[in-house]
């Protein structure tokens, strides 16, 4: 993998796209070293002109770069694609965001990240798709990065250790297990029925 000096993140201010990309950009921090940028926010669109914009991003799946800087213009993108050096990974969740990274990416020669698999580019355009298993993707392409799970920036060794010092004079017994769940989005939100439900489904299999 090449050496990055920094990150840059896509937004579509959706939470859940927001926490995975925060979470893959700390461990590339925390690990590698390099700088994260703050979000940029990417423009929404609306009815034609939302078809309009997906029917040219499609054309960022073979474009080159002066398409990719042509496009970014005729979005209304207000971020100028010159503001970022080599050594540069753009990363994006979520399909909003997807040709917003893939175009800066070309467009100044640097790398581009998808988390999820993008509707309408798909993950091959990409230098770096980050796909968890249980999504279906092809074993041959070579830029998936396979997670267990979605990623987050929740688990930390940092938080880890913090929540085991709170925790540490509780008598929970021998046995302790930690489930981190997720919050609301704009299609589902946790029930109180649901956390009963699971909570019995755990307390079953603890008695095994």
């Amino acid at each position: 993998m090449p050496k990055f000096e920094r990150v840059v993140l896509l937004s579509d201010s959706i939470r859940g796209h927001y926490h995975q990309s925060l979470g893959v950009a700390e461990w590339l921090e925390r690990l590698g070293g390099v700088h994260v940028e703050p979000f940029i926010n990417v423009p929404k669109f609306d009815g034609l002109a939302k078809l309009r914009m997906k029917y040219t991003a499609g054309k960022l799946k073979t474009g080159s770069a002066k398409y990719a800087a042509k496009w970014l213009a005729a979005s209304g993108f207000q971020v100028s694609s010159e503001s970022f050096g080599r050594g540069t990974l753009f990363i994006s969740a979520g399909s909003s965001p997807a040709p917003f990274c893939l175009a800066l990416a070309k467009a100044t020669g640097n790398k581009a990240a998808v988390i999820m698999t993008p509707s309408v580019l798909g993950t091959k355009p990409f230098d770096f798709a980050i796909i968890p298993e249980h999504d279906k993707h092809d074993p041959n392409d070579r830029n998936i990065i396979t997670t267990l799970g979605a990623p987050n920036h929740i688990y930390t060794p940092e938080l880890v250790k913090t929540a085991g010092m709170f925790f540490a004079d509780r008598d929970f017994g021998q046995k302790v297990v930690a489930v981190l769940v997720g919050g609301s989005d704009a299609n589902y939100k946790p029930s109180p029925e649901w956390a009963r439900d699971t909570l019995g489904q755990l307390n079953y299999i603890e008695s095994f």
